[in-house]
């Protein structure tokens, strides 16, 4: 018998995970003590730091020519990821429980003979008086959404964007991600996978250099 849907315990859970979701992404924004260099390119910086888990939390910074808003528009929808993000393959918005909170299936690829994984998360958007914008997410359970043959089900410890406004069409963006993608991965592979963030945020910032 299959599982039933129970969205307004999800709901519950969900909004009582915000507040700590955000600071925990804000407290790794600043700060070099203990993370490695993965890179610059076209002045936005790459680096990890490993956690007590064993698993690295990558983060790209750099200054986008676009105002906060603008950007979480692009990055929250499914329709342009790809433009960004080359390793996603499709999504949807499983559960909407208002525009800034959601939960989310997403499914990335992997070259072979790697297996694709696939993502169950929610999204959460918090916006300060300042003008600034944390959008995050973290896996949740759900136990009517099952693992899907052929995918391994990873799971997003943490991660998302910091938009910090800088003035009329400039936003300072940090970019994290922290997750754990389960299953055996060779390490070249996963290197590869967190170098590859430090691109997808150069991608976002070429958006806007484009001549309009």
């Amino acid at each position: 018998m299959e599982a039933a849907e129970n969205w307004d315990s999800v709901s519950q859970l969900v909004q009582s995970k915000v507040p700590a979701l955000v600071q925990n992404l804000l407290s790794l924004e600043e700060g070099y003590e203990g993370w490695e260099d993965l890179g610059t390119i076209k002045e936005i910086e790459g680096t990890r730091l490993m956690t007590e888990s064993g698993l690295y939390v990558v983060r790209a910074k750099g200054i986008i020519p676009a105002g906060p808003e603008e950007i979480l528009a692009l990055v929250s929808d499914l329709e342009r990821k790809k433009l960004w993000d080359p390793m996603f393959v499709e999504g949807r918005v499983v559960k909407e429980f208002t525009p800034d909170l959601k939960v989310n299936y997403q499914h990335f690829y992997a070259p072979w003979p790697v297996s694709h994984r696939d993502f169950v998360f929610m999204s959460a958007v918090h916006r300060d008086a300042d003008g600034t914008i944390v959008y995050t997410g973290t896996s949740i359970d759900l136990p009517w959404m099952p693992d899907v043959s052929g995918l391994v089900r990873g799971e997003m410890v943490r991660g998302g964007f910091i938009l910090r406004p800088l003035g009329d069409r400039e936003t300072k963006v940090t970019y994290l991600v922290h997750v754990d993608p389960r299953g055996m991965l060779p390490t070249m592979i996963v290197n590869k996978f967190q170098r590859s963030q430090t691109a997808n945020v150069y991608k976002i910032k070429k958006i806007y250099l484009q001549p309009s």
